[in-house]
């Protein structure tokens, strides 16, 4: 026997066998199918992480068993058929049913009350009610589960909301109960006056808090920061110098919330016109 022949003896060829149908059963634990007659072998099921989940044999182009634990919330399944000489299908993609409502989702609220983030079931449909069930803000979660729903007003004082996630099977979980932040609205501007001939505005306000000057038409006129005593000092863009009124307002940089306006007239420095006579000539 010439080396040729020895080599060829060697030499194991395969090849790809007719994927069968899959099949699986509205108990998620039936899976059954059928193919090419003629082959002997096994149908192995996996899942997405290659993981396997049963095996059944076989014959006579049918198979049919029962995986290890049901599989009831939309699972993608694979059937492979292999023979007995190592011989294999392309896998076959199928999908478990999906009974399973998604789990309650998390609900966290931002410090302003103007954002909800959570993690829930991926794509699914996250609904938002208020105390009255009314629909407030709705969002599709991420492939990770993750949502963000940014509200169209925000709720700072405690209300209460219930969060709901609606699968692509349109099954809906149990509701989330949660509560709104209390947020305080930042304290008006106090002490305030206009000094050094119109041109600066000085007061005191929370520390950390911005400092809004308005005019009478509500043209911002002057922006600054309390500091960390509370003090501000704020230049005019224009001086003010003829008795006008002033409003300012403090806004809290974390909730964006504003606090009441706080009213303040400019001093009156500027000289009446001179007067003017008409002599009678009578």
């Amino acid at each position: 026997m010439s080396n040729q022949d020895i080599t060829n003896l060697n030499v194991v060829t395969t090849s790809i066998l007719p994927s069968p149908t899959f099949n699986i059963g509205l108990n998620g634990l039936s899976v059954f199918g059928q193919g090419a007659i003629g082959i002997m072998g096994t149908v192995t099921i996996t899942n997405d992480k290659g993981e396997i989940l049963g095996v059944g044999v076989y014959s006579a182009g049918r198979y049919s068993f029962s995986l290890s634990k049901p599989l009831l919330n939309g699972e993608k399944l694979f059937a492979t058929l292999t023979d007995g000489q190592g011989n294999s299908s392309l896998p076959v993609q199928g999908f478990a049913p999906d009974t399973t409502p998604p789990a309650p989702t998390t609900v966290v609220f931002d410090v302003a009350g103007k954002v909800i983030t959570g993690i829930s079931e991926p794509d699914a449909r996250i609904k938002i009610y208020d105390a009255q069930d009314r629909l407030i803000g709705t969002t599709i979660a991420e492939k990770d589960g993750t949502y963000a729903v940014t509200l169209g007003t925000a709720l700072t004082h405690g209300e209460s909301i219930k969060v709901t996630a609606t699968d692509l099977s349109n099954l809906t979980s149990i509701a989330t109960d949660a509560k709104a932040p209390v947020v305080a609205v930042p304290k008006s501007p106090t002490d305030v006056a206009v000094v050094q001939d119109g041109t600066v505005v000085t007061g005191k306000a929370e520390p950390g808090k911005k400092i809004d000057i308005k005019d009478a038409a509500g043209n911002v006129i002057g922006t600054g920061i309390a500091d960390a005593g509370g003090n501000f000092k704020i230049d005019l863009i224009i001086p003010l110098k003829n008795g006008e009124t002033i409003f300012l307002t403090a806004t809290d940089p974390d909730t964006t919330l504003v606090s009441k306006p706080t009213e303040a007239i400019a001093p009156d420095l500027t000289a009446p016109n001179a007067p003017t006579a008409t002599i009678d000539q009578t």
